[in-house]
């Protein structure tokens, strides 16, 4: 069996990596948010492949106690 040739312009599985890397990144902060603790949740907004920025260590609390308020609004 020959390799198959991609349709051009379909999806390129290799252009797809970081987005599926960007939604393991979200499993985590959800996983850390379900948790309670905001060093988790810090930890997990501070991944790289989130791409987050201006993410502050001194905010943790908040970023916990908010994201916890909008997972619990859904």
């Amino acid at each position: 069996m020959g390799r198959q040739k991609r349709k051009k312009g379909g999806p390129c599985f290799h252009k797809q990596v970081p987005y599926l890397h960007r939604i393991i990144a979200i499993g985590h902060i959800n996983e850390a948010v379900d948790q309670g603790n905001p060093e988790k949740t810090l930890e997990a907004l501070l991944l790289p492949t989130a791409k987050l920025q201006d993410v502050r260590p001194v905010n943790a609390r908040h970023y916990q106690d908010v994201l916890h308020h909008a997972k619990a609004q859904k």
